[in-house]
């Protein structure tokens, strides 16, 4: 992944609602863009065909569920 592709959705996110209200505070805010939210849904195919991987990293991680 390229550096300029490196960020943090949520902090990105934050500045641009702060940058949206200060130039159109009456307006609501704009969903974020494509470039930004492309790496957080995988498409299903990559998905299914993962899984067995994706289990056994959850299993070596002992990942486990919040309370």
């Amino acid at each position: 992944m390229p550096l300029e592709d490196v960020y943090s959705p949520s902090i990105h996110r934050t500045h641009q609602a702060i940058r949206r209200r200060a130039v159109r505070p009456d307006e609501p805010i704009e969903q974020p863009a494509e470039v930004l939210t492309k790496y957080s849904h995988p498409p299903e195919e990559l998905v299914l065909r993962n899984a067995s991987e994706l289990a056994a990293l959850i299993k070596a991680a002992n990942v486990q569920k919040g309370q």
